[in-house]
């Protein structure tokens, strides 16, 4: 065994995740190890001599200890099991007895800081997990870690780490971290890097998701993806069992490319039905086709109406999170609406996910502020498709991209979503090439420009200019309609059509009403029985059955039914 000494706490270039640094005598090899920051804080304290006001989970075991009896001999890091270390407490008791208990490394580390023990390690482990030394970057991360420390706030902190958890997260560990520690995983380098962001209580996310609903066609075309995606900087992958095959591709995608899993971050997504059980058993045969025991987050895929609304909060669906929270299968729980914004206010308000996906889009913003109010609770936000649903602004007229000018329609969607604060933004990519721009923006996470920003507010005055008194402004007073049509969404398109040109994207839209259950609106535009009941609360004083007949005038066309259920 080697005796290893702590070199220090280090930010992980990329992800700015922190890692425990331990070296060998001689200081040539050094062993990382992942960690969350409230660990890295309990171990940078110890190593400074700092006591915390109150008793740490730490403090509190070493009180414990000394009332029992037990002294703490050293701590052995003896195994790395699926890419997580493991590690022994060898403890003595006064009438020498001696007795091994198992923990995660990082609290093996820390408590070793408290009583002053040594620290061990089997000699293949640090044959298979060390690094070359590199002393004056491994002084210089720890300076920044400690700068990390000092300037952030405690409720900052707090909700990094994932401590800001509801009631029914608290089921796991006091810390939010995962049941091992991880080696560092160094992220593909030859794209440079992507800005990540907190997402939820859960690791932070690339600013671009590669959604996996498209490249489907055979196993080695989402490998083909996968890979470009990886050396963008792109960790977060997005798929689902309502996908196809899309798990499985994925899973034999990560095995056949030599993935680390601490380096992505999965997200997988269950429709909101059924009992718990059949919902803890369809997503254990998901974790089998993509080859992992837990995934990051699992999001309720569509919580589309009031009653799945009811099911995930007070119904079978709350059972079923507990369970997955419970068990472990997941980090957190969250969910993706298509849902009206009355639907999201409740779902988001209810503190009873960690994190959303919406549609969130330059040309249809209606969602932007309960966005901001999902961010502000600390949730993460992911929006959903804003190349594709946000208007196939990847093929876009050129009434549109002279409208944009001088950037593209998709760079500025993309550009004011991250402005906006968005957590990461969804490609659906069936090909390398469709990651061109996500590449290219891969830094592109600040603030808009000034050129940014007037691109931005010209187009809804170009829209109001060019429908002049028949433009709706989607401030949704026409509902509730006894008809059930839902009027906003339905003369977006109108907007749309007649102020960009937008008609192939428009007419794909109206033709998928009634087509997609409660994905999208159900009932046509014609169908509107001019009751009147609509006319007066419209602030703009818009003739709305006469709207309504010129839409489904412009648009009709063959129904179309969603890509996947």
């Amino acid at each position: 065994m080697v005796e290893m000494c702590i070199t220090g706490i280090a930010l992980e270039a990329t992800s700015r995740s922190p890692i425990v640094l331990l070296s060998d005598p001689a200081g040539r090899r050094q062993v990382p190890i992942w960690i969350d920051q409230m660990q890295a804080i309990n171990i940078l304290q110890a190593m400074r001599g700092k006591a915390p006001p109150r008793p740490m989970t730490h403090d509190l075991i070493m009180e414990i200890l000394k009332v029992g009896h037990l002294q703490l001999d050293r701590v052995v890091i003896h195994a790395i099991e699926n890419n997580t270390f493991h590690a022994v407490l060898q403890l003595r008791m006064d009438d020498g007895s001696e007795h091994a208990l198992d923990c995660r490394s990082s609290d093996a580390i820390a408590l070793a800081l408290l009583s002053r023990c040594g620290i061990w390690m089997l000699e293949e482990v640090v044959s298979n997990a060390s690094m070359p030394v590199d002393a004056d970057a491994d002084a210089e991360d720890t300076a920044e870690f400690r700068r990390f420390i000092d300037q952030v706030s405690p409720a900052e902190l707090i909700r990094r780490a994932g401590l800001d958890r509801t009631a029914e997260d608290s089921r796991g560990d006091d810390n939010g971290e995962p049941d091992g520690d991880s080696p560092l995983m160094t992220p593909p380098e030859s794209g440079g890097g992507m800005d990540r962001r907190p997402f939820g209580s859960g690791s932070a996310v690339s600013i671009f998701t590669l959604g996996l609903m498209r490249a489907l066609d055979h196993p080695g075309q989402l490998r083909v993806v996968l890979a470009a995606a990886l050396d963008a900087g792109i960790n977060h992958l997005e798929t689902a069992r309502a996908y196809g095959p899309s798990e499985r591709y994925l899973g034999l995608a990560l095995a056949e490319l030599g993935v680390a899993r601490q380096g992505v971050v999965i997200t997988t997504k269950l429709l909101p039905q059924g009992s718990c059980a059949e919902g803890l058993a369809s997503l254990r045969e998901g974790l089998a086709r993509l080859g992992v025991d837990r995934v990051d987050n699992l999001a309720l895929h569509g919580i589309n109406s009031p009653e799945q609304l009811h099911w995930a909060l007070q119904g079978a669906g709350a059972e079923l999170r507990h369970a997955i929270l419970g068990e472990g299968l997941a980090g957190q729980v969250g969910f993706s609406s298509h849902g009206t914004p009355e639907l999201v206010a409740a779902a988001i308000s209810s503190d009873a996910f960690r994190f959303c996906s919406l549609h969130l889009h330059l040309l249809n913003q209606t969602l932007l502020p309960l966005a901001a109010e999902a961010l502000r609770r600390g949730m993460g936000v992911m929006a959903i498709s804003p190349a594709d649903k946000g208007g196939q602004l990847f093929a876009p007229p050129q009434r549109l991209v002279d409208d944009c000018a001088p950037f593209s329609p998709l760079e500025l969607a993309y550009r004011f979503l991250l402005a906006r604060g968005v957590s990461t933004l969804t490609l659906g990519a069936t090909g390398p090439d469709d990651l061109s721009l996500a590449h290219r923006l891969r830094r592109a996470s600040g603030p808009l420009s000034a050129a940014e920003q007037t691109a931005v507010e010209r187009l809804p005055l170009l829209q109001r200019a060019r429908l002049g008194n028949s433009w709706c402004g989607q401030c949704r007073s026409c509902l509730p309609c006894p008809r059930d049509l839902e009027i906003p969404t339905l003369l977006q398109l109108r907007n749309l059509h007649l102020a960009h040109d937008m008609e192939a994207f428009a007419r794909e839209r109206y033709a998928m009403v009634g087509q997609a259950g409660n994905w999208f609106p159900r009932i046509k535009a014609d169908q509107c029985r001019h009751c009147g009941d609509c006319l007066p609360r419209c602030p703009h004083g818009l003739e709305i059955p006469v709207l309504l007949q010129h839409t489904h005038d412009l648009l009709q066309a063959p129904p179309r039914r969603r890509l996947w259920g």
